[in-house]
């Protein structure tokens, strides 16, 4: 199948401003704001509750403690923050507009969830590695070498960095959608990206690329606002800019959703509400065979 790009974005609007659409950006809205104040907590570098005479309230965090606080933090976020755009996932993958079906909040939603969790921390990992790696090599390249071939290595590296950050970005662009619809695993969701995405690297390299844009265009923004001095002004302006946040978060998830359902015709939202399994996908051989 040939990824339509435009059509993913028509659809993807008309998904996100249904009221299905809205409960999802206030959801998301309200799970930004608590893990806003859990990273500030964790941030703070101290102790934001008193957890016994040893560790009094305001008491200094230690090193490690920070670092123990900031991944709790980041944990218990991702908890939060994953059921409600697995549920997202399956609303904008079925197309459904004006209801919850039962089966979406319910159908092992414990379990995707805690595969998302590890995804995220693998292809984050990828993300980020990968780039460091080739940066490393560049520069011990570069300091080994001399004259041309110096310089050679060095750009090579970058842009073997540039190269296998697009790639990863792009490959495993429907992990999420994969474990949410197809109830893969963690393994097998970055393959069952992978074949989603081949033979359309470039289209669907093109939707990475818009989706960045637009979230560092909302990034640079924020950082401008969380420059000012904190008054009733500044207060009102950042809940604005998480609103925005989470309209863009709930409008992009529903377009990346289209665009899998094009890409994926034989996995669809039905069978997510009818239980059924996917024809010739065995990943669904456990579900229940219920109407």
């Amino acid at each position: 199948m040939t990824l339509r790009i435009r059509q993913a974005i028509t659809e993807g609007f008309s998904l996100a401003a249904s009221r299905n659409g809205a409960v999802l950006v206030g959801a998301v809205f309200v799970v930004d704001l608590i893990g806003a104040v859990v990273i500030a907590a964790a941030t703070s570098g101290a102790v934001p509750a008193d957890i016994g005479v040893w560790i009094p309230m305001g008491a200094a965090m230690t090193p490690p403690v920070r670092m123990a606080a900031m991944s709790l933090a980041v944990v218990f976020n991702l908890l939060l923050a994953l059921p409600v755009f697995i549920v997202a996932i399956r609303l904008f993958v079925a197309g459904v507009t004006d209801q919850v079906p039962d089966a979406f909040l319910t159908d092992r939603i414990g379990r995707a969830t805690l595969s998302g969790i590890g995804a995220t921390v693998v292809w984050s990992l990828l993300l980020v590695g990968l780039p460091v790696v080739f940066g490393l090599l560049a520069a011990w390249g570069h300091g080994v070498a001399s004259g041309g071939l110096a310089t050679a290595l060095l750009w090579g590296g970058v842009l073997a960095g540039v190269l296998s950050t697009g790639i990863v970005a792009v490959a495993f662009f429907f992990v999420l959608h994969e474990i949410s619809i197809r109830h893969r695993r963690l393994l097998g969701a970055f393959r069952g990206s992978y074949e989603t995405v081949r033979g359309q690297f470039v289209r669907v390299g093109l939707l990475v690329a818009l989706f960045a844009g637009i979230y560092i265009t909302l990034g640079w923004g924020a950082a401008l606002v969380g420059d000012q001095p904190w008054t009733g002004l500044t207060v009102v302006v950042v809940l604005l800019s998480w609103l925005l946040a989470a309209l863009a978060a709930v409008f992009t998830t529903a377009v990346v959703s289209c665009a899998y359902r094009q890409l994926r015709p034989d996995v669809d939202g039905r069978a997510i509400v009818s239980s059924q399994p996917a024809p010739q996908d065995p990943v669904f051989s456990r579900s229940e065979n219920k109407r």
